[in-house]
């Protein structure tokens, strides 16, 4: 009876040179996109952090704060400002077709980039 060592077993993928390369770039970019990304929302939260400081309760009196809270539901009611779905909906589907086709556009680059690095 033969026994089913598991450690002895393995599993092995084996790719070819071009997915070889486009797996390497779009990890790249993504690596590159991600930390783009998070220094621009670190920025973002700082900016909403030294807001929250400024609008502490300790710094503004109960009428102020009021009156700044009333003057801001004023300006949100009169907002007619607003997208229409009818339109909105295929500008995000056109957006993202752009956004994605970019993305693939500087993998492709990039991944022509290791080609010529590891040639």
């Amino acid at each position: 009876m033969e026994k089913n060592n598991s450690s002895e077993r393995g599993i092995t993928l084996s790719f070819g040179q071009t997915t070889s390369n486009a797996v390497i770039s779009k990890v790249i970019l993504l690596v590159l996109l991600g930390g783009v990304i998070g220094h621009f929302q670190s920025k973002n939260a700082l900016r909403q952090l030294e807001k929250a400081d400024k609008i502490s309760i300790e710094r503004c009196s109960e009428e102020v704060c009021i009156n700044e809270v009333s003057e801001y539901k004023d300006l949100l009611a009169s907002d007619t400002d607003y997208a229409n779905p009818v339109f909105a909906i295929p500008a995000m589907a056109i957006g993202l077709l752009i956004v994605f086709g970019l993305y693939e556009l500087v993998a492709i680059l990039i991944g022509l980039m290791v080609k010529k690095i590891i040639r």
